[in-house]
Formats: structure tokens, sequence, C-alpha cells
């Protein structure tokens, strides 16, 4: 990922345009982003930096913009973000078998009963 200016300051440009390069596909693109933020009652919509941090919400917008809305953001598998922010490769390991809480909590008290 690379954004369009000096990523130490935290302000916004003062034309409020930034390019953002980003991978999709194995294709280095250029994402062009205006600094117009999603946001109600003064606070973001969606990602919040830690501070007054730009570059979390320049980012996301990007990414949004490069899959085609925010929406797409929903339920997204993390390693395929970070392969698109970072252009390597990714994958993801199943360690083990997932249980639901209600299994587990069954499991324990049948074991009390008995």
């Amino acid at each position: 990922m690379f954004v369009g200016r000096d990523p130490k300051d935290n302000e916004a440009t003062k034309e409020g345009v930034y390019g953002i390069v980003m991978t999709k596909h194995g294709e280095e693109k250029m994402v062009i982003i205006d600094d117009l933020i999603p946001s109600m009652d003064s606070a973001t919509v969606f990602s919040k930096g830690n501070g007054p941090e730009l570059w979390v919400i320049l980012l996301e917008k990007a990414w949004a913009k490069l899959h085609g809305s925010y929406e797409r953001q929903i339920g997204g598998i993390a390693y395929q973000t970070i392969r698109d922010i970072t252009g390597a490769p990714g994958w993801s390991h199943q360690t083990a078998k997932m249980v639901s809480s209600a299994d587990l909590l069954k499991k324990h008290t049948d074991e009390k009963i008995q």
C-alpha cells in the first residue's frame, strides 16, 4: 500500500485527493479517492482510527472503492483483505473443528448429571 503523500502527516491534503496503491488479482492498481468520509453525528460510520489517524479511514475507503462498495467488507475474509493491501500471498488454515457454545454447554451439563 502506498498513500500518495507524507504518511507521518495525519492531516488531510489541501486538495482532498489521495492515490493509494492496492493489489487485486495479483495486479497493482492505483485507487484515487477523495476525503469525503461517510459520517454521522461527527463520527465516522465505518472504521475509526486510534486517535486522529486518517490513514485507517482512507485505506478502508480505497478498499471499498476497489471492490465496489463498503457493503462488500461485511463478513469478509481477513487474509484476502491483507493480500489486497500488501500484495503478499495469503491463505487460511482451519486448526480445529468449530464447536458452538450450545454444544459445549450441553456436553458440560450432561457430564454433571451422570
